[in-house]
Order: structure tokens, then C-alpha cells, then sequence
């Protein structure tokens, strides 16, 4: 599920050979973007009925992605910063990739065309990836073309990833996450399900309220944080100039300290 540009908007045709349109990919986002997906893995599930009760037991494992991200940071990747001097761009995003396995017990009574529904799901998360604040602006100079960035950034995260630099960062996500063996880890929770059913002949009216909870993420855990105002001179290319070629070693470094990464172990 995504919002913004459509496929159609995306791919082109030149006859019969397709082509990337990016004009239209910018053309077509909306102020605010998202992408979601949820894929489910169901392992193992039986249910019984006895008179209007029915009863069931189930196994499943989930991966849920989102990112909300806006215009002016697509804008900005893509056209770099020149169309946008004197302008202060808010380019702050949201994200959540979570990995969590769920046992589920449900339950369901029928009476007179009414039917209840409850569930209750006991979590175990076997890795996330999450932002708890996310604001970010960048801002250009006209006098001076220096960038002013503003941030307050934090991304927790739980197992996926192992961040030391901006050059030195290992995301671990494979199939082995969905193992038996991650079944009870030290991340855990609850969550419950509610749901009315009403059968009015020529009529049906169905209400429900699903994954009321959260994970408690207390394993293998990582906080990284960027807080303040930071200034950024750019590239050096005065040796392209003069033949000696441009100097981008060491720019990772500098983008480093532009923004004072700072790690932490709190449980979130």
C-alpha cells in the first residue's frame, strides 16, 4: 500500500520499450507519503465448536513495514538543495519495520443472529526498527550557500540493526527471525481483539477493534539520537580545480559529526 504516484505514473511507455519517469514520480507526491506493507506467515491453527461457542488456538509470525516520509525530502535527494536557497525544508520521516510472532486465543458465542468475539494475542518481537521523534529542516544560506540543519531524531531499534558509523552498519533480517526458536524471546506483550456481529435477515452489521497493545522491546537494544542545530560547509572541490582531484575523502566522517550520533541501551 503506498500513497503518491501511481505504477502507471512511475513506468512509461516510448513505444513498446518502458522507461522510468521521474518527473511524474515527483509530480505525482502528495505533501505527506506512505508506504505500508504487512506480510503474515500463519504456522498452525485449530479451532472446535460446541453449541454457539466456538473455541481456537493459533500460530502466526508478521513482519510489518511503514514509512511516512514528505515531498520536500524526495525533492531534495533528487534536484539537490540550489532550487530551494533561503528556504527552510522540513524533511523529517517516520519509520517502523517490526518482527513479532503471535500466539492467539479466540473465542466466539453465538445467540439469536448475535455473535461475540474476543481474542487475546501474547507477542513475542523478534526484531524492530523504529522512530520515536523524527523532525528534521535543512536550510540554505543565500549570502553564503552554507546548510543549517536542524534535527530531533531518534530511531530504536531492537536485533535488525547494528550501527557504529555512518560507514560501519549491519542490518540482520533474514528468513531464520520467523524460527520456532524466536518464539519466546525477552520481547513480549499483549494484545486483544473485539468484535460484534449482527445478522438482520436482509441485513448485516459487523463492528471490530484489533491489536489493542504494544511489544515491550527490553533484547538486544540500541537507541540512536541527533538533537540540535548543525552547520555544513560542504565539499571541498578546489582540487579538481586545480588538477589534484576533489577531496571527498574523509566526507563521511564530517556528516559524522554534523550530526553527533549518540547511542544508548533503554528499553522502549
Amino acid at each position: 500500500e503506498l500513497t503518491g504516484p501511481s505504477f502507471g505514473d512511475i513506468i512509461n511507455t516510448d513505444g513498446d520499450t518502458p522507461f522510468f519517469n521521474l518527473a511524474n514520480v515527483l509530480d505525482g507526491l502528495d505533501d505527506e507519503n506512505q508506504v505500508r506493507n504487512h506480510a503474515t506467515l500463519e504456522t498452525i491453527g485449530v479451532s472446535f465448536r460446541t453449541g454457539g461457542l466456538r473455541l481456537g488456538i493459533h500460530n502466526s509470525a508478521h513482519v510489518s513495514a511503514l514509512v511516512n516520509y514528505k515531498k520536500n525530502l524526495a525533492n531534495l535527494i533528487w534536484e539537490g538543495n540550489a532550487p530551494y536557497v533561503g528556504q527552510t525544508l522540513d524533511i523529517g520521516f517516520d519509520m517502523q519495520l517490526t518482527g513479532y510472532q503471535e500466539l492467539g486465543l479466540t473465542a466466539a458465542y453465538e445467540f439469536n443472529g448475535i455473535t461475540f468475539g474476543a481474542g487475546a494475542k501474547f507477542l513475542y518481537g523478534f526484531g524492530d526498527v523504529s522512530t520515536s521523534n523524527s523532525d528534521a529542516t535543512v536550510f540554505t544560506d543565500p549570502d553564503i550557500y552554507q546548510l543549517r540543519l536542524q534535527s530531533d531524531f531518534v530511531a530504536n531499534t531492537s536485533s535488525f540493526l547494528d550501527y557504529n558509523n555512518f560507514e560501519d552498519y549491519k542490518i540482520e533480517f533474514s528468513p531464520t527471525n520467523f524460527g520456532f526458536d524466536n518464539m519466546f524471546s525477552a520481547n513480549s506483550g499483549l494484545a486483544f481483539d473485539f468484535g460484534i456481529d449482527v445478522d438482520l435477515g436482509k441485513l448485516k452489521v459487523a463492528a471490530s477493534i484489533i491489536d489493542i497493545g504494544k511489544i515491550n522491546w527490553e533484547e538486544n537494544v540500541s537507541n540512536y539520537s541527533s538533537n540540535g542545530t548543525f552547520v555544513y560547509d560542504g565539499i571541498d572541490f578546489s582540487g579538481a580545480i586545480t588538477g589534484d582531484g576533489a577531496n571527498f575523502e574523509g566526507v563521511l566522517d564530517t556528516l559524522e559529526q554534523i550530526f553527533e550520533i549518540s547511542e544508548t541501551n533503554v528499553e522502549y
